[in-house]
Parts: C-alpha cells; structure tokens; sequence
C-alpha cells in the first residue's frame, strides 16, 4: 500500500521507520518535508510521526500521524515576498524624492526595477495623440528603443487590453496565440523573448505604460507582476507630482497679477509676514496709498493685537483660521469690524510658504446689528409689559368666571323653582284641566327648560380658550367607544366607525366635546328608522381630518353658516334640547385648537361635518 501511495525511494524509508517503532515501541517525528505530489499537480508540506500502539487482543500495531503545513508555509512566502516588495519600494522612493525632472524619474525608476527584477529592457512610454513615447529606457544586453511609435503598433489586442487597464504578461513570445507571425518576428528583431506590459489608465484614459522586457523566454511569476504594476502607479504618481509643482511655479506671476485685481480685500505674505501681493481692494479699504509691497505686515498696522500675531503663526504652521465677525481698533481710535480668513500657501515642494489673508470689512453691517440689538432689547421690554398685561387679563377672565358662574346659578334657581312649581300645579290639578290649559302647563315647562340649557350653553361657550385642558394620548377609536357608549339612539339606527383611528396627543376633553355634539346631532335631528352614522379620519400633513356624515333631512346651502351662530337652531321653539349653541361650541373648539369645520350637505341628501384637528406630536401619531 505504501508502495502504492509514496514513490521511492521514500516508501521504502517509511516502512523502515514502521518495522522499528513496531519492534522497539521508539516513536519516530520525522522533520517537515516539501515535495511535489507525483498524482496530483500540487506541492505540498507536512510533517509526520509514527508511534506504537496496543491492540485489543494486546498486539502491538503501528499508527502514523500526518500534519498538513502547506497553507502555512504558503502565509509564510507570501510574507515574505511582501517584505521584500515594500523594501524594493522604500528603496526606490529613495532613489526618486530628490528628483524633479519627469524624464529622469521615468530612467531611473525603469534602471532600479530592471536590476532588481534581472531584466534586459525596462522603459516608460507616455502616449501622445496617435504615438507612445519613450524618452529613455534602462537596457542590459539589449537594444535602446527610446523614440516615438504609432499606438497602433501595440495590435489591436494588446492596445484594447492597455485602454482596459488590463496589465498584460507573456511568457515566450514565439508561442503566444494573440501574437501574429508578423508580430512575433518584430518582437523577436527588437530583442523580446518574454514582457509585462502594465498599462497607465487616469480618468477612464490610457496616458502611460511601463514595458519590461527579457530577450529570452521567461515564467515571470505573480509576484513579479504585482511589484512592476505598483512600480508604474507610484513612479507615475511622482512624475504627476513634480509636472504639478512645476504648472504652481509657472502660474505664480498668473496669481500675482490674479491677486493684485481680485474684487476682494487680499494680502499674500511670505514667513516672515512681509508682503508679496495685495489686491487694490486691500488699499482702498485700509486707505493705504504707499507702496507696501516687501514691508512687514506689523510695520503698515502697528496697532495688530498679540492675538492676531498668534493666529498667524498658526496658519505659517499650515492650520487654517477663519472668523465671520472680529473688531479691529485702529490706531486712530476707531473701530473697524472685519470678516476675515487665514490660509497658508504652499511652495512647489510642499512646504508652506507664507499665508494668505481675505478680509471683508462688515462696519456698516455690524452697525446695523447692534441698532437691532437695541431694538430687540426694546421688543423684550414690551415683551415683559405683554406678560404683565397678560397675567391681568388672566386675573379679569378668572373674575369673569366667578360672574357667570354666580349670573348662571342666581338664573338657574328661580327657573327650577318655576319648573318645580309647575309640576306641582300639574299633580294637583291632575284630570282637572282642559286640553288647552294642560297644554299652556307643558309649554311653560319645556320653555323653562329650554332656558336652563341655554344658561348652561352660555356658560361653557364663555369657558372655552379661557380654561387650562390637560394635553394627553389620546387613542381616539376608544374615545369614540366611550362617546356611543353614553348616547341614546334607535336600535334601528347603524353607526360605523373607521377600525383605523390614530392616536394623538391632544386635549382629550375638548375633542370629546365636538364628537359628542356632532355625534347627538346627527341621532336626535336624523328623521328615518334606518338611520346611519359614519365617523372617519384621514391624515392631512400635520393635521387630521375627521368628519361625522348621516343620512338625515339635510340642510339647505343658504343655512350652511348660520347653523354654527350662536343662538341659531333650525328647529322651532317648542324642541328643548334645541339651544342653537352646541354647533357654535363646535366651531368655537374647533378654531381655538387651530383647525377648521366645514358643512357639506343638501336638504334630502344627510349631512357631512369636516373638522381638522391638529395633534402636538405627529411622529407619535399613528393609524
């Protein structure tokens, strides 16, 4: 078996090692072995050891335990690798930062890379129109290739796989399938065996490559292509920076005259606080009229507070400083307000080489805001008269109050005593009189009824906005059960409810007040057996809209306002419950809480009031 699973000559040691640890019971840990697998194509590492075991018939046997470190030799190489890629590159960047000459970079990043990597060929190629350009190459033992060449001679394959950012490896150019024969015999003219090529694509464009070349063939390996690939980004990078500082130093006269016309006031000094440029708005606005260009910014204000000077140091250090509104005390004894911003700029190499000030004098703006500050202070004063005069009408609604209510209760007595008297009358002249007299007697009652619900109307018309209501949740669905549960109406009668009722914080009372009077209106004035009642809410923004329908007589349009009037009743004298005040308590509720009641109806076609009613806490709110 094991002849069978390992070839020779390690088979045979193995079984070496068996027969010794099965004959001297002496375990056998065999040192890591790396091999290459003969059935499958796969390198492998393990370690192995062999000890001696006791069968249940007490012979003696032999077990063998494998332990698999492919995967961590396979972590180890790649470590390894790693550390080698970023000291090349720690190294290279060595070799780059002090240069500021994009060829020169280009020459000697391709020199770098090549000895490292033991290439023939290494060179950049930028691409220019309709050619690729290479300035100059790193060569050993081959040809330099430095020149313009038409892009088009990349092939049609390998140019769509460069504008892809495709980076493209070729082992043996003479056996490469996506190279024609005309192709492969120019390679092979100009010395390439074996290349990477890695191309440079910035903003969806193809700008630059980098081309390593062997003259013979070669396996380039993962890792290899992984380092020429970073090679070109950070070499690419380098040349972009040093072509931008460059472009800073060719537009610095463009920003001097740029600084010098800016509509806004604008100084540029160097470290040591001199000025550089200044924009003629910076003259007229601090009414300069020498010339102060080379002079200490200290010397033109003397009068700059430390605090300033401190500010500046800051920004030289390359923070940034800004203030939307500071007071600058000139020498003269005035007071100038300014808008100000602090930045530092840089030089082409990076470091900081003065700062820049933008200043907006705000003086006349200031001004104004502290005439409305007095303005404001005033508006308070006459905030604390309001409160005052508040709090006095609170102290005459709670005297107004006590009036009705002792007005309401001197009315209510004589009433009941003429209501009780009546009543008297009435059992003692029971079957005593006629028809007429009988009936002058129930009139007299009903009237006298009539006028206590008028004073009780009265009175909780008087009360409403003038009254602390407690604010609380408020499930209106259970609101609308208690409602119905406390009215009297026909069993014939149907009322529906919308299963889908919010919950609201609001005033429980107030609310409970519209439903019941909309609610008995709709029982006590609806003229059919059938009658019907349907109560619905719907959200409208911050507010919802309720409305209580029916299918009563119906109210003519010409009647539509005058049925919220106080005193108002399309009903005659003779119906006691009719006061013509529970509707204007509606609207008086409705309109105090912020909302709004509107009657939609026709005679013979019932009638719909909508109310809108707005809830303390929508987010809490829900259906």
């Amino acid at each position: 078996m094991l002849l069978i699973i390992w070839p020779e000559p390690f088979a045979t040691e193995a079984i070496q090692h068996f027969r010794h640890t099965l004959a001297t019971g002496e375990s056998y840990l065999a040192p890591p072995v790396t091999e290459d697998r003969h059935n499958i194509e796969k390198t492998e590492s393990y370690d192995w050891q062999i000890h001696r075991i006791t069968l249940p018939d007490g012979s003696h046997g032999v077990v063998c335990y494998f332990y698999d470190l492919t995967e961590i030799k396979r972590a180890q190489e790649i470590i390894r690798q790693a550390a080698l890629r970023n000291a090349f590159l720690i190294s290279l960047a060595d070799f780059l930062r002090p240069l500021a000459d994009p060829v020169e970079i280009q020459a000697t990043a391709s020199r770098v890379l090549g000895e490292y990597i033991g290439a023939n060929r290494v060179a950049y190629f930028e691409v220019r129109g309709a050619d690729y350009v290479v300035e100059r190459d790193y060569v050993n033992g081959a040809s330099a290739l430095a020149g313009s060449y038409p892009i088009d001679s990349f092939g049609p394959k390998l140019l769509a796989a460069y504008r892809t950012g495709c980076t493209v490896s070729v082992f043996d150019v003479e056996a490469d399938p996506n190279l024609s024969p005309d192709q492969q015999a120019a390679y092979a003219a100009i010395q390439i065996g074996a290349y990477i090529g890695i191309p440079l694509v910035k903003e969806g464009e193809f700008v630059a490559g980098l081309a390593i070349h062997t003259s013979g063939s070669r396996a380039w390996t993962p890792d290899e292509v992984i380092l020429a690939e970073e090679v070109a980004d950070r070499t690419w990078a380098t040349v972009e920076r040093v072509r931008a500082e460059a472009r800073v130093r060719e537009s610095e006269e463009k920003l001097s005259l740029f600084v010098k016309h800016t509509p806004a006031a604008m100084a540029m000094f160097d470290c040591e606080m001199r000025y550089l440029g200044h924009s003629q708005r910076w003259m007229e606005d601090y009414k300069l009229t020498e010339n102060i260009i080379g002079r200490s910014h200290y010397e033109v204000f003397p009068e700059i507070p430390e605090s300033w000077k401190q500010i500046h140091q800051n920004c030289l250090a390359g923070a940034v400083e800004k203030s939307d509104e500071d007071s600058f005390y000139r020498i003269d004894g005035s007071v100038d307000w300014l808008k100000w911003e602090v930045r530092p700029w840089f030089k082409a190499a990076g470091e900081v080489g003065g700062i820049v000030i933008f200043a907006e004098n705000i003086t006349e703006r200031k001004q104004a805001q502290i005439q409305l500050q007095r303005q404001a202070s005033k508006l308070i004063e006459l905030n604390a008269a309001l409160e005052q005069t508040a709090s006095k009408l609170r102290e005459r609604n709670q005297e107004l109050d006590r009036f009705v209510y002792t007005v309401s209760h001197d009315l209510k007595a004589p009433l009941r005593a003429i209501y009780n008297l009546s009543s008297w009358i009435a059992d003692d002249l029971q079957g005593q009189l006629n028809e007429e007299n009988l009936h002058q007697m129930q009139l007299l009652q009903s009237r006298v009824l009539r006028m206590e619900a008028l004073i009780n109307g009265l009175l909780a018309y008087s009360r409403i906005g003038r009254t602390e209501i407690v604010t609380e949740r408020v499930k209106v669905g259970e609101l609308l059960s208690e409602i119905l549960d406390s009215l009297m109406f026909p069993s014939t009668f149907t009322i529906f409810v919308q299963s889908a009722m919010p919950t609201l914080f609001t005033k429980k009372l107030l609310l409970s007040q519209v439903f019941s009077n909309l609610i008995s209106n709709a029982i006590k004035y609806n003229d059919r057996l059938d009658g019907r009642i349907e109560i619905r809410a719907n959200q409208k923004g911050e507010y919802y809209e309720f409305s209580v329908a029916d299918n009563g007589p119906g109210i003519a349009p010409e009647n539509h306002e005058r049925v919220f009037e106080i005193f108002q009743t399309l009903q005659g004298q003779e119906v006691p419950e009719s006061t013509g005040i529970g509707l204007s308590i509606v609207k008086k509720i409705i309109e105090t809480e912020g909302g709004l009641i509107i009657l939609e109806s026709n005679l013979g076609e019932g009638a719909t009031f909508r109310f809108t009613w707005g809830n303390r806490y929508d987010d809490d709110s829900h259906f």
